[in-house]
């Protein structure tokens, strides 16, 4: 099976919300090659952009994946989704959750002669929020394929749940700001900002000058989730899942 195929297969299984049963052990990827099928990806599926996620943002995560950097992918439009909502879910699907700090950008990060600094980037910041992402892969073997082929997936983003945006967010320790997940009334994890590599806004940083590198850029009113702050957690159908932020307040989420 060639890499187009693959691709074509995994944004049909994204559009109607299922999985497919393909081995793709015999087809490697390069990770500079997953991005290029990425966007492929991207624009079979069809649907509008409102921001990006991170993942691999901390260095256990890093070395299980085998990988040296994050990975990024698109959140589409009908991932977005407000606290509160029911989220559908495939029957075999990961259901992992994920709290994470999320950047709204202000304006246009367009490319320019030198890289963006973390200064530069907090500059066209409009606001924090807490944030739960929905991680699920479009392959049934989920994770257990080459990190590649993750990446071409759109690396595994399922639903985005934004909370409340803190446009006063600078005297924020994001660093230091605590995370805590509740299933059905259970604490279950907790975490802060600084168990991603380098804190939320090094991961922003990162994520707008690796999008110019592939001839992409961060775009006013885009969302960006930069990653798990706790350790991994898998919901169940029919699980109340909140994220507590203290101070950015709580996220919630029905998983369906």
């Amino acid at each position: 099976m060639d890499h187009q195929l693959i691709v074509e297969q995994l944004a049909l299984a994204k559009t109607q919300g299922a999985h497919v049963d393909l081995d793709v052990s015999s087809v490697p990827l390069s990770i500079e090659d997953s991005y290029e099928l990425q966007a492929e990806y991207i624009a079979q599926v069809g649907w509008p952009i409102r921001g990006w996620k991170v993942g691999a943002t901390s260095k256990a995560g890093q070395e299980a994946l085998k990988i040296e950097e994050p990975i990024a992918g698109p959140i589409f439009e009908p991932c977005l989704h407000a606290s509160g909502e029911i989220v559908k879910t495939p029957t075999n699907a990961m259901r992992v959750l994920e709290p994470e700090f999320a950047f709204l950008m202000a304006r246009d990060l367009r490319p320019k002669e030198h890289e963006y600094s973390v200064s530069d980037v907090c500059a066209a910041i409009a606001g924090v929020a807490g944030a739960i992402e929905i991680v699920d892969s479009r392959f049934d073997r989920h994770f257990d394929v080459e990190i590649g082929w993750t990446i071409a997936d759109g690396s595994a983003n399922h639903a985005f749940i934004p909370g409340a945006l803190q446009e006063d967010w600078r005297e924020l320790d994001l660093q230091s700001h605590s995370t805590r997940l509740s299933i059905n009334g259970n604490i279950v994890a907790e975490g802060k900002g600084g168990n991603v590599i380098g804190g939320p806004l090094n991961i922003l940083c990162w994520l707008c000058n690796h999008l110019i590198s592939r001839d992409l850029y961060l775009k006013a009113g885009d969302w960006v989730s930069t990653g798990l702050t706790t350790k991994v957690v898998a919901g169940n159908t029919g699980d109340l899942v909140v994220a507590d932020f203290a101070s950015l307040g709580t996220i919630s989420v029905h998983l369906d």
